[in-house]
């Protein structure tokens, strides 16, 4: 997160995972269609950014975040 902030000049939407392979990352892609990217605000993306996070409680925050459109 820290280096797509960096690099990609911020992030305002963030992918679904079950989308990605779980060794993927994207910065600044345009892979994925529009229906696709998920608005994150700027506090959920500090959330999101917290160090202290364990990978379990990071991944259960960004799904909750990243939760797809009922449409699916």
């Amino acid at each position: 997160i820290r280096l797509a902030g960096e690099y990609a000049e911020g992030i305002q939407f963030i992918v679904p995972q079950p989308l990605l392979p779980t060794t993927w990352i994207g910065i600044g892609t345009s892979a994925f269609d529009e229906k696709n990217l998920i608005p994150i605000s700027p506090e959920n993306l500090k959330r999101l950014s917290d160090p202290s996070l364990s990978s379990k409680e990071f991944h259960a925050l960004y799904d909750e975040f990243a939760e797809l459109p009922k449409i699916y």
